[in-house]
């Protein structure tokens, strides 16, 4: 559609009496919700913005927390081994350390003895088993 040539007042003039008959009516229900959705939306911004402080609390005081634990470990430590005598060791050959092995391994095999016989731990279970023929 084409648009006829007008003068500016012209224009102005037909914007105006047709706002004139635009209806001043503006539903004060409608502003209402818009201004409780607002309200609602602005409290929501406060409370996340809130959480999010405490939580960030909460990791900072953790890591404080987690750094002094390590600082007073490794203080701790360090005393320690400054306490401790130097050991001095002797070089080990293959064949020695392999027979000290053995040896070990064969003396604890020796001193741990079970103190209670596979036959008595065994007895509540034999009960759940279907006989053997």
């Amino acid at each position: 559609m084409r648009t006829p040539n007008m003068s500016d007042e012209e224009l102005d003039e037909l914007v105006r009496r047709s706002a004139e008959a635009y209806p001043e009516e503006i539903p004060l229900g409608g502003w209402l919700r818009m201004e409780d959705k607002l309200n609602k939306a602005a409290t929501d911004q406060l409370v996340r913005r809130k959480v999010v402080r405490l939580f960030m609390l909460e990791v900072a005081i953790v890591a404080l927390l987690l750094l002094l634990w390590q600082g007073y470990r490794i203080a701790t430590t360090g005393t320690e081994v400054a306490q401790q005598p130097a050991r001095t060791t002797l070089p080990v050959t293959k064949k020695a350390a392999t027979v000290a092995t053995s040896a070990a391994s064969e003396q604890t095999a020796t001193t741990l003895k079970p103190s209670v016989s596979p036959h008595t731990w065994c007895r509540p279970l034999r009960r759940h088993l279907p006989a053997q023929k």
